[in-house]
Protein backbone atom coordinates (compact mmCIF):
# COMPACT_ATOMS: atom_id res chain seq x y z
CA UNK A 1 0.00 0.00 0.00
CA UNK A 2 1.45 3.13 -1.21
CA UNK A 3 1.40 6.36 1.65
CA UNK A 4 1.08 9.72 -0.19
CA UNK A 5 2.07 12.02 2.49
CA UNK A 6 0.89 16.03 1.89
CA UNK A 7 0.28 18.91 3.41
CA UNK A 8 -3.70 18.55 3.15
CA UNK A 9 -6.19 15.53 2.03
CA UNK A 10 -7.61 17.75 -0.78
CA UNK A 11 -10.01 16.75 -3.08
CA UNK A 12 -11.20 14.19 -0.62
CA UNK A 13 -13.96 14.93 1.94
CA UNK A 14 -15.41 12.52 4.97
CA UNK A 15 -18.92 12.20 4.40
CA UNK A 16 -20.56 12.43 8.46
CA UNK A 17 -21.03 15.83 9.16
CA UNK A 18 -22.41 18.05 11.97
CA UNK A 19 -23.63 20.29 9.89
CA UNK A 20 -26.26 20.83 7.25
CA UNK A 21 -24.77 20.84 3.63
CA UNK A 22 -26.79 24.28 3.42
CA UNK A 23 -24.44 25.87 6.43
CA UNK A 24 -21.10 24.01 4.88
CA UNK A 25 -19.32 26.81 3.14
CA UNK A 26 -17.92 25.98 -0.50
CA UNK A 27 -14.22 24.19 0.09
CA UNK A 28 -15.00 22.61 3.41
CA UNK A 29 -13.11 19.36 3.70
CA UNK A 30 -14.78 18.21 7.15
CA UNK A 31 -12.16 19.27 9.67
CA UNK A 32 -14.64 21.55 10.92
CA UNK A 33 -15.96 18.58 12.78
CA UNK A 34 -12.72 18.03 14.58
CA UNK A 35 -12.69 22.03 15.67
CA UNK A 36 -15.89 20.84 18.05
CA UNK A 37 -14.29 17.63 18.77
CA UNK A 38 -11.15 18.83 20.12
CA UNK A 39 -12.20 22.09 21.51
CA UNK A 40 -15.12 20.64 23.25
CA UNK A 41 -13.17 19.22 26.66
CA UNK A 42 -14.59 18.48 29.82
CA UNK A 43 -12.75 18.73 33.29
CA UNK A 44 -10.54 16.10 34.62
CA UNK A 45 -7.75 15.83 37.49
CA UNK A 46 -8.01 14.24 40.60
CA UNK A 47 -11.17 12.90 42.18
CA UNK A 48 -12.03 15.53 45.00
CA UNK A 49 -11.61 17.80 41.78
CA UNK A 50 -13.49 15.61 39.47
CA UNK A 51 -16.07 15.19 42.78
CA UNK A 52 -17.05 19.01 42.58
CA UNK A 53 -17.66 18.86 38.92
CA UNK A 54 -14.17 20.84 38.24
CA UNK A 55 -15.45 24.12 39.67
CA UNK A 56 -12.24 25.14 41.20
CA UNK A 57 -11.15 28.37 40.48
CA UNK A 58 -11.82 30.55 43.37
CA UNK A 59 -11.47 27.58 45.51
CA UNK A 60 -7.83 26.00 45.20
CA UNK A 61 -6.14 23.87 47.33
CA UNK A 62 -5.66 20.99 45.08
CA UNK A 63 -3.01 20.19 42.72
CA UNK A 64 -5.27 20.02 39.95
CA UNK A 65 -5.84 24.01 40.05
CA UNK A 66 -2.59 23.89 37.62
CA UNK A 67 -4.71 22.99 34.61
CA UNK A 68 -7.41 25.67 35.75
CA UNK A 69 -6.61 28.42 37.48
CA UNK A 70 -2.74 28.15 39.18
CA UNK A 71 -3.62 30.62 41.69
CA UNK A 72 -4.71 28.04 43.80
CA UNK A 73 -1.70 26.22 44.20
CA UNK A 74 -0.13 29.02 46.36
CA UNK A 75 -3.06 27.58 49.20
CA UNK A 76 -1.37 24.61 49.36
CA UNK A 77 0.70 24.22 52.42
CA UNK A 78 2.73 20.27 51.91
CA UNK A 79 4.54 18.55 48.71
CA UNK A 80 2.41 16.05 47.69
CA UNK A 81 2.06 13.07 45.06
CA UNK A 82 -0.96 12.25 43.74
CA UNK A 83 -2.18 10.05 40.86
CA UNK A 84 -5.72 8.93 39.63
CA UNK A 85 -6.92 5.75 37.79
CA UNK A 86 -10.26 5.87 36.23
CA UNK A 87 -13.07 3.55 34.54
CA UNK A 88 -15.49 4.60 32.34
CA UNK A 89 -18.44 3.19 30.41
CA UNK A 90 -19.88 4.61 27.23
CA UNK A 91 -23.36 4.00 25.93
CA UNK A 92 -25.19 4.94 22.83
CA UNK A 93 -28.75 4.74 21.69
CA UNK A 94 -29.62 5.63 18.03
CA UNK A 95 -32.41 6.34 16.28
CA UNK A 96 -32.44 6.17 12.43
CA UNK A 97 -35.17 5.58 10.26
CA UNK A 98 -37.81 4.79 12.67
CA UNK A 99 -34.92 1.84 14.20
CA UNK A 100 -33.47 2.30 17.56
CA UNK A 101 -30.16 0.22 18.37
CA UNK A 102 -27.49 0.63 21.45
CA UNK A 103 -24.18 0.19 21.88
CA UNK A 104 -21.28 0.49 24.69
CA UNK A 105 -18.12 0.04 25.62
CA UNK A 106 -16.00 0.32 28.52
CA UNK A 107 -11.97 1.21 29.56
CA UNK A 108 -9.71 1.79 32.09
CA UNK A 109 -6.83 5.11 32.20
CA UNK A 110 -5.06 7.00 34.40
CA UNK A 111 -6.39 9.83 34.58
CA UNK A 112 -4.16 12.26 36.75
CA UNK A 113 -0.61 12.45 37.38
CA UNK A 114 0.60 15.31 39.78
CA UNK A 115 3.57 16.18 41.99
CA UNK A 116 3.93 19.71 43.92
CA UNK A 117 6.51 21.13 45.92
CA UNK A 118 5.01 23.31 48.16
CA UNK A 119 7.04 26.20 50.76
CA UNK A 120 5.57 27.46 53.79
CA UNK A 121 7.58 30.99 55.03
CA UNK A 122 5.35 32.05 57.85
CA UNK A 123 2.64 34.51 58.93
CA UNK A 124 5.74 37.13 58.76
CA UNK A 125 6.40 37.29 55.31
CA UNK A 126 4.48 39.05 52.32
CA UNK A 127 4.64 36.25 50.09
CA UNK A 128 3.28 33.62 52.68
CA UNK A 129 4.34 30.47 50.26
CA UNK A 130 5.01 29.19 47.01
CA UNK A 131 4.22 25.85 45.09
CA UNK A 132 5.65 24.23 41.60
CA UNK A 133 3.38 21.93 40.32
CA UNK A 134 4.19 19.41 37.74
CA UNK A 135 0.39 17.68 36.69
CA UNK A 136 -0.86 15.38 33.60
CA UNK A 137 -4.95 15.66 33.48
CA UNK A 138 -6.80 13.88 30.88
CA UNK A 139 -9.36 16.04 29.67
CA UNK A 140 -11.41 14.36 27.27
CA UNK A 141 -12.39 11.15 26.34
CA UNK A 142 -13.23 9.74 22.87
CA UNK A 143 -14.21 5.84 23.54
CA UNK A 144 -17.59 5.50 21.73
CA UNK A 145 -19.18 2.60 19.94
CA UNK A 146 -22.12 3.27 17.86
CA UNK A 147 -24.81 1.28 15.62
CA UNK A 148 -27.45 2.39 13.34
CA UNK A 149 -29.45 0.56 10.93
CA UNK A 150 -32.26 1.51 9.19
CA UNK A 151 -34.34 1.37 5.85
CA UNK A 152 -34.27 4.18 3.55
CA UNK A 153 -36.25 4.50 -0.03
CA UNK A 154 -35.45 8.08 -0.56
CA UNK A 155 -31.79 8.06 -1.49
CA UNK A 156 -28.58 6.13 -1.04
CA UNK A 157 -24.68 7.15 -0.69
CA UNK A 158 -24.80 6.99 -4.67
CA UNK A 159 -26.38 9.81 -4.77
CA UNK A 160 -24.18 11.53 -2.70
CA UNK A 161 -21.22 10.49 -5.03
CA UNK A 162 -23.27 12.17 -7.71
CA UNK A 163 -23.86 15.32 -6.19
CA UNK A 164 -20.20 15.45 -5.35
CA UNK A 165 -18.89 14.74 -8.76
CA UNK A 166 -21.96 16.03 -11.45
CA UNK A 167 -21.10 18.97 -13.05
CA UNK A 168 -17.99 19.74 -10.77
CA UNK A 169 -15.42 17.13 -11.15
CA UNK A 170 -13.95 16.32 -15.10
CA UNK A 171 -13.61 12.89 -15.65
CA UNK A 172 -9.91 13.45 -16.39
CA UNK A 173 -9.39 13.97 -12.80
CA UNK A 174 -10.95 10.77 -11.87
CA UNK A 175 -8.81 8.55 -14.49
CA UNK A 176 -5.94 10.47 -12.90
CA UNK A 177 -7.05 8.88 -9.38
CA UNK A 178 -6.85 5.82 -11.25
CA UNK A 179 -3.90 5.33 -12.94
CA UNK A 180 -1.83 7.64 -10.07
CA UNK A 181 -3.62 6.34 -6.69
CA UNK A 182 -6.99 6.51 -5.29
CA UNK A 183 -7.49 9.21 -2.76
CA UNK A 184 -10.91 10.20 -2.40
CA UNK A 185 -14.68 8.53 -2.05
CA UNK A 186 -15.57 9.88 -5.21
CA UNK A 187 -12.45 8.30 -6.52
CA UNK A 188 -14.08 4.87 -5.00
CA UNK A 189 -16.92 5.13 -6.21
CA UNK A 190 -15.55 5.48 -10.11
CA UNK A 191 -13.56 2.58 -9.67
CA UNK A 192 -16.45 0.43 -8.58
CA UNK A 193 -18.32 1.46 -10.91
CA UNK A 194 -20.91 3.12 -8.65
CA UNK A 195 -20.98 6.40 -10.85
CA UNK A 196 -19.45 7.00 -14.20
CA UNK A 197 -19.37 9.58 -17.07
CA UNK A 198 -22.18 10.52 -19.26
CA UNK A 199 -21.27 10.54 -22.65
CA UNK A 200 -24.29 12.78 -23.33
CA UNK A 201 -21.68 15.11 -22.12
CA UNK A 202 -18.94 16.31 -25.07
CA UNK A 203 -18.59 19.77 -23.73
CA UNK A 204 -17.74 20.29 -20.30
CA UNK A 205 -16.88 16.31 -19.91
CA UNK A 206 -17.76 16.67 -16.41
CA UNK A 207 -21.17 15.17 -15.83
CA UNK A 208 -22.06 12.05 -14.31
CA UNK A 209 -24.71 9.27 -14.53
CA UNK A 210 -25.68 6.18 -12.62
CA UNK A 211 -27.34 2.79 -13.40
CA UNK A 212 -28.15 1.69 -9.97
CA UNK A 213 -31.40 2.83 -9.47
CA UNK A 214 -33.34 3.78 -5.85
CA UNK A 215 -34.88 1.01 -4.20
CA UNK A 216 -35.67 0.31 -0.71
CA UNK A 217 -32.30 0.00 0.95
CA UNK A 218 -31.19 -1.21 4.45
CA UNK A 219 -28.13 1.06 5.63
CA UNK A 220 -26.20 0.10 8.45
CA UNK A 221 -23.06 1.62 10.04
CA UNK A 222 -20.60 0.40 12.88
CA UNK A 223 -18.39 3.18 14.04
CA UNK A 224 -16.14 2.37 16.93
CA UNK A 225 -14.20 5.89 18.39
CA UNK A 226 -10.91 5.59 20.99
CA UNK A 227 -8.35 8.00 22.27
CA UNK A 228 -7.88 11.18 24.36
CA UNK A 229 -6.47 14.77 24.76
CA UNK A 230 -4.35 15.22 27.57
CA UNK A 231 -2.06 18.00 28.98
CA UNK A 232 1.14 18.45 31.50
CA UNK A 233 1.38 21.84 33.12
CA UNK A 234 4.37 23.40 34.69
CA UNK A 235 2.69 26.12 36.98
CA UNK A 236 3.46 28.01 39.93
CA UNK A 237 1.17 29.99 42.89
CA UNK A 238 2.23 32.44 44.92
CA UNK A 239 0.33 33.37 48.25
CA UNK A 240 0.69 36.47 49.14
CA UNK A 241 -0.42 37.88 52.87
CA UNK A 242 -3.03 34.60 52.77
CA UNK A 243 -5.24 37.54 50.86
CA UNK A 244 -3.95 37.68 47.42
CA UNK A 245 -2.96 34.31 45.23
CA UNK A 246 -1.74 34.71 42.26
CA UNK A 247 -0.74 32.03 39.37
CA UNK A 248 0.76 31.23 35.86
CA UNK A 249 1.63 28.31 33.97
CA UNK A 250 2.54 26.46 30.77
CA UNK A 251 0.77 23.47 29.24
CA UNK A 252 1.74 20.99 26.99
CA UNK A 253 -1.19 19.51 25.01
CA UNK A 254 -1.90 16.05 23.31
CA UNK A 255 -3.95 14.36 21.22
CA UNK A 256 -4.84 11.33 20.00
CA UNK A 257 -7.99 9.97 18.14
CA UNK A 258 -8.80 6.75 16.04
CA UNK A 259 -12.04 5.91 14.31
CA UNK A 260 -13.00 3.08 12.63
CA UNK A 261 -15.97 2.81 10.29
CA UNK A 262 -17.55 0.47 8.30
CA UNK A 263 -20.98 1.80 6.35
CA UNK A 264 -23.15 -1.07 4.50
CA UNK A 265 -26.14 -0.47 2.06
CA UNK A 266 -27.89 -3.88 1.23
CA UNK A 267 -30.63 -2.89 -1.73
CA UNK A 268 -33.83 -5.34 -0.40
CA UNK A 269 -34.97 -8.24 -2.52
CA UNK A 270 -32.02 -7.15 -5.05
CA UNK A 271 -31.95 -10.87 -6.13
CA UNK A 272 -36.12 -11.08 -6.77
CA UNK A 273 -36.25 -10.90 -10.59
CA UNK A 274 -38.24 -7.94 -11.98
CA UNK A 275 -40.93 -8.24 -14.95
CA UNK A 276 -38.75 -9.15 -17.46
CA UNK A 277 -36.80 -11.51 -15.58
CA UNK A 278 -33.93 -8.78 -15.13
CA UNK A 279 -32.75 -8.49 -11.32
CA UNK A 280 -31.89 -5.33 -9.79
CA UNK A 281 -27.62 -4.08 -10.72
CA UNK A 282 -27.17 -3.94 -7.05
CA UNK A 283 -26.69 -6.10 -4.07
CA UNK A 284 -24.80 -4.72 -1.68
CA UNK A 285 -21.64 -2.56 -1.05
CA UNK A 286 -19.47 -2.13 2.31
CA UNK A 287 -17.57 1.24 2.70
CA UNK A 288 -14.46 0.62 5.19
CA UNK A 289 -12.68 3.78 6.86
CA UNK A 290 -9.86 4.39 9.06
CA UNK A 291 -8.99 7.66 10.67
CA UNK A 292 -6.12 8.26 12.60
CA UNK A 293 -5.39 11.55 14.25
CA UNK A 294 -2.19 12.59 16.58
CA UNK A 295 -0.82 16.22 17.95
CA UNK A 296 1.22 18.28 19.87
CA UNK A 297 0.11 21.23 20.96
CA UNK A 298 1.07 24.40 23.70
CA UNK A 299 -0.98 26.91 25.76
CA UNK A 300 -0.65 29.29 28.84
CA UNK A 301 -2.98 30.11 31.52
CA UNK A 302 -2.77 32.75 34.04
CA UNK A 303 -4.58 33.25 37.27
CA UNK A 304 -5.83 35.06 40.91
CA UNK A 305 -8.04 34.10 43.74
CA UNK A 306 -8.92 37.19 46.26
CA UNK A 307 -9.87 35.87 49.57
CA UNK A 308 -11.32 39.28 51.33
CA UNK A 309 -12.46 37.10 54.61
CA UNK A 310 -12.07 33.76 55.86
CA UNK A 311 -15.15 32.48 54.59
CA UNK A 312 -15.60 34.05 50.71
CA UNK A 313 -13.15 33.92 47.93
CA UNK A 314 -13.32 34.98 44.16
CA UNK A 315 -11.24 33.63 41.54
CA UNK A 316 -10.82 34.41 37.44
CA UNK A 317 -7.99 33.13 35.00
CA UNK A 318 -7.51 32.71 31.46
CA UNK A 319 -6.24 29.68 29.31
CA UNK A 320 -4.98 30.84 25.84
CA UNK A 321 -5.84 29.17 23.10
CA UNK A 322 -3.82 25.60 22.43
CA UNK A 323 -2.03 25.60 19.29
CA UNK A 324 -2.10 21.92 17.86
CA UNK A 325 0.73 20.48 15.06
CA UNK A 326 -1.86 17.47 14.40
CA UNK A 327 -0.65 14.36 11.75
CA UNK A 328 -3.63 13.24 10.23
CA UNK A 329 -4.18 9.92 8.42
CA UNK A 330 -6.89 7.99 6.26
CA UNK A 331 -7.52 5.08 4.27
CA UNK A 332 -10.74 3.92 2.56
CA UNK A 333 -11.50 0.92 0.76
CA UNK A 334 -15.38 0.09 -0.99
CA UNK A 335 -16.58 -3.51 -1.87
CA UNK A 336 -19.23 -3.60 -4.27
CA UNK A 337 -21.35 -6.59 -4.82
CA UNK A 338 -23.47 -6.79 -7.98
CA UNK A 339 -25.68 -9.09 -9.42
CA UNK A 340 -23.99 -10.53 -12.97
CA UNK A 341 -24.89 -6.93 -14.51
CA UNK A 342 -23.87 -6.46 -17.75
CA UNK A 343 -22.31 -3.15 -18.41
CA UNK A 344 -20.89 -1.68 -21.14
CA UNK A 345 -17.62 0.80 -21.11
CA UNK A 346 -15.60 2.27 -23.81
CA UNK A 347 -11.76 2.00 -24.31
CA UNK A 348 -9.93 3.47 -27.15
CA UNK A 349 -13.54 4.41 -28.53
CA UNK A 350 -14.45 0.42 -28.96
CA UNK A 351 -17.31 -0.85 -26.42
CA UNK A 352 -16.56 -3.49 -24.20
CA UNK A 353 -19.30 -5.38 -21.89
CA UNK A 354 -18.33 -6.21 -19.03
CA UNK A 355 -20.06 -8.22 -16.41
CA UNK A 356 -19.67 -6.50 -12.92
CA UNK A 357 -19.87 -9.23 -10.13
CA UNK A 358 -17.73 -8.43 -7.06
CA UNK A 359 -15.59 -4.58 -7.46
CA UNK A 360 -13.39 -3.27 -4.69
CA UNK A 361 -11.08 -0.39 -4.79
CA UNK A 362 -8.85 1.06 -2.01
CA UNK A 363 -7.39 4.45 -1.55
CA UNK A 364 -3.60 5.12 -0.69
CA UNK A 365 -3.12 5.84 2.95
CA UNK A 366 -3.12 9.69 2.81
CA UNK A 367 -1.00 11.49 5.18
CA UNK A 368 -1.28 15.17 6.16
CA UNK A 369 0.14 18.12 8.65
CA UNK A 370 -1.37 20.73 9.84
CA UNK A 371 -2.10 23.09 12.82
CA UNK A 372 -4.83 23.67 14.59
CA UNK A 373 -5.90 26.51 16.97
CA UNK A 374 -8.44 26.31 20.24
CA UNK A 375 -10.61 28.53 21.18
CA UNK A 376 -9.57 31.06 23.82
CA UNK A 377 -11.15 29.82 27.72
CA UNK A 378 -12.31 32.54 30.37
CA UNK A 379 -13.19 31.33 33.60
CA UNK A 380 -14.66 32.92 36.83
CA UNK A 381 -15.71 31.85 40.05
CA UNK A 382 -16.66 32.12 43.75
CA UNK A 383 -16.30 29.77 46.65
CA UNK A 384 -17.69 29.92 50.28
CA UNK A 385 -16.11 28.53 53.27
CA UNK A 386 -18.33 27.15 56.04
CA UNK A 387 -15.10 26.56 58.07
CA UNK A 388 -14.60 23.30 59.17
CA UNK A 389 -18.01 22.00 57.57
CA UNK A 390 -17.01 22.15 53.53
CA UNK A 391 -17.77 24.94 51.25
CA UNK A 392 -19.81 25.71 48.70
CA UNK A 393 -18.16 26.69 44.95
CA UNK A 394 -19.35 27.81 41.33
CA UNK A 395 -17.61 28.50 38.23
CA UNK A 396 -18.57 30.07 34.86
CA UNK A 397 -16.45 29.23 31.51
CA UNK A 398 -17.14 31.18 28.45
CA UNK A 399 -16.05 29.60 25.02
CA UNK A 400 -15.95 30.82 21.48
CA UNK A 401 -16.04 27.19 19.62
CA UNK A 402 -16.71 29.53 16.03
CA UNK A 403 -13.39 30.90 16.76
CA UNK A 404 -11.40 28.02 16.12
CA UNK A 405 -9.35 27.63 13.18
CA UNK A 406 -7.39 25.78 10.85
CA UNK A 407 -3.90 26.56 8.92
CA UNK A 408 -1.60 25.48 7.00
CA UNK A 409 2.33 25.59 5.83
CA UNK A 410 1.54 24.77 2.29
CA UNK A 411 0.83 28.50 -0.02
CA UNK A 412 -0.99 26.75 -2.61
CA UNK A 413 -4.49 25.73 -0.01
CA UNK A 414 -6.60 27.31 2.40
CA UNK A 415 -8.47 26.09 5.23
CA UNK A 416 -10.71 29.03 4.03
CA UNK A 417 -13.70 26.58 3.42
CA UNK A 418 -13.33 25.18 6.87
CA UNK A 419 -12.80 27.86 8.75
CA UNK A 420 -15.84 29.91 7.37
CA UNK A 421 -17.94 26.72 8.15
CA UNK A 422 -16.93 26.99 11.73
CA UNK A 423 -17.85 30.06 12.02
CA UNK A 424 -21.15 30.02 11.02
CA UNK A 425 -21.95 27.08 12.36
CA UNK A 426 -20.19 26.87 15.98
CA UNK A 427 -21.08 29.89 18.72
CA UNK A 428 -20.39 31.21 22.15
CA UNK A 429 -21.42 28.86 25.19
CA UNK A 430 -21.08 29.39 29.22
CA UNK A 431 -20.22 26.50 31.06
CA UNK A 432 -21.89 26.57 34.69
CA UNK A 433 -20.02 24.32 37.30
CA UNK A 434 -21.56 23.95 40.72
CA UNK A 435 -20.25 22.09 44.07
CA UNK A 436 -19.87 21.00 47.36
CA UNK A 437 -17.62 19.41 49.90
CA UNK A 438 -19.53 18.12 53.55
CA UNK A 439 -16.83 17.20 56.29
CA UNK A 440 -17.21 14.46 58.69
CA UNK A 441 -13.78 14.51 60.88
CA UNK A 442 -11.49 12.66 58.75
CA UNK A 443 -14.22 11.96 55.86
CA UNK A 444 -15.45 13.68 52.74
CA UNK A 445 -18.30 13.65 51.35
CA UNK A 446 -19.37 15.95 47.87
CA UNK A 447 -21.33 16.69 44.65
CA UNK A 448 -21.82 18.16 41.81
CA UNK A 449 -23.52 19.52 38.56
CA UNK A 450 -22.33 20.81 35.51
CA UNK A 451 -24.23 22.10 32.45
CA UNK A 452 -22.21 22.85 29.28
CA UNK A 453 -24.00 24.97 26.87
CA UNK A 454 -25.09 24.19 23.30
CA UNK A 455 -22.01 24.93 21.15
CA UNK A 456 -24.29 25.18 18.01
CA UNK A 457 -26.08 27.86 16.19
CA UNK A 458 -28.57 25.74 15.30
CA UNK A 459 -30.70 25.44 18.19
CA UNK A 460 -32.37 22.29 17.04
CA UNK A 461 -29.41 20.90 17.32
CA UNK A 462 -28.82 21.00 20.56
CA UNK A 463 -25.18 19.69 21.81
CA UNK A 464 -25.02 20.54 25.61
CA UNK A 465 -24.10 18.86 27.66
CA UNK A 466 -24.81 17.74 31.43
CA UNK A 467 -22.54 16.35 34.30
CA UNK A 468 -23.72 15.13 37.59
CA UNK A 469 -21.26 14.23 40.02
CA UNK A 470 -20.51 12.84 44.05
CA UNK A 471 -17.21 11.21 45.58
CA UNK A 472 -15.85 10.95 49.05
CA UNK A 473 -12.60 10.76 50.69
CA UNK A 474 -10.45 9.91 53.34
CA UNK A 475 -7.92 12.68 54.96
CA UNK A 476 -5.10 11.71 57.10
CA UNK A 477 -1.89 13.63 58.19
CA UNK A 478 0.72 12.28 55.36
CA UNK A 479 -1.93 10.21 52.94
CA UNK A 480 -5.39 10.69 51.54
CA UNK A 481 -7.50 8.56 49.57
CA UNK A 482 -10.73 10.14 47.50
CA UNK A 483 -13.25 8.46 44.82
CA UNK A 484 -15.17 9.98 42.38
CA UNK A 485 -18.11 9.43 40.11
CA UNK A 486 -18.86 11.38 36.75
CA UNK A 487 -22.07 10.65 34.87
CA UNK A 488 -22.61 12.66 31.70
CA UNK A 489 -25.69 12.74 29.04
CA UNK A 490 -25.75 14.81 25.76
CA UNK A 491 -27.58 14.66 22.62
CA UNK A 492 -26.09 14.60 18.58
CA UNK A 493 -26.90 14.36 15.16
CA UNK A 494 -25.00 12.51 13.18
CA UNK A 495 -25.30 13.03 9.41
CA UNK A 496 -24.29 9.90 6.91
CA UNK A 497 -23.27 11.94 4.34
CA UNK A 498 -24.52 15.55 3.23
CA UNK A 499 -26.75 16.45 0.38
CA UNK A 500 -29.04 19.05 -0.67
CA UNK A 501 -32.04 17.91 0.62
CA UNK A 502 -33.50 15.20 2.95
CA UNK A 503 -30.02 13.98 4.38
CA UNK A 504 -30.09 10.88 6.54
CA UNK A 505 -29.75 11.64 10.20
CA UNK A 506 -29.05 9.78 13.02
CA UNK A 507 -30.36 11.01 16.39
CA UNK A 508 -27.95 9.82 19.18
CA UNK A 509 -28.48 9.53 23.21
CA UNK A 510 -25.19 9.20 24.81
CA UNK A 511 -24.48 8.51 28.34
CA UNK A 512 -21.25 8.06 30.12
CA UNK A 513 -20.24 6.59 33.71
CA UNK A 514 -16.74 6.89 35.12
CA UNK A 515 -15.36 6.32 38.52
CA UNK A 516 -12.18 8.22 39.20
CA UNK A 517 -9.68 6.88 42.48
CA UNK A 518 -6.90 9.42 43.97
CA UNK A 519 -4.19 8.42 46.27
CA UNK A 520 -1.75 10.68 47.38
CA UNK A 521 1.29 11.14 49.66
CA UNK A 522 2.89 13.78 51.50
CA UNK A 523 7.08 13.78 50.35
Amino acid sequence: MRIKSIFLTGGFALMASVATAQNVAPGSLGYYNDALRFSQTRFGGTARFQGIAGANTALGGDVSSAFVNPAGLGMLRKSEMTFSFAGNTANTRSSFLGETTSAGNFNLNLNHLGLHFSSDRGAESTVRGSTFAITMTRNNDFQELIDYRGTNNRNSIVDYFLDRTDGRVPWSDLDDELRNGIFSLEGLAYATYLINPFFGDNTTRNSYESFVPLAPTIQAENIKRSGAQSQWNLAYGLNIKDKFYLGAGVGIATLRYSQDKVYTETVINSTTPLPGGQRLPLNNLELTEKNRQTGTGINANIGVILRPTDFFRIGASVTTPTVYRITDSYEAQLAVLYNNYPFTEFRNGQPIIRVLSNERARTDVIESRYTMRTPVRINGGAAFILGKRGFITADVELVDYGSARFSNPDPNFSFAGDNATISSIYRSAVNMRLGGEARFGNYRLRGGYALYQNPMQDANDNRSRSFITFGGGLRKENFFLDAAVITSFFDSRYRIYRLPQNEPTVNMSSSRIGLTVTAGFSI
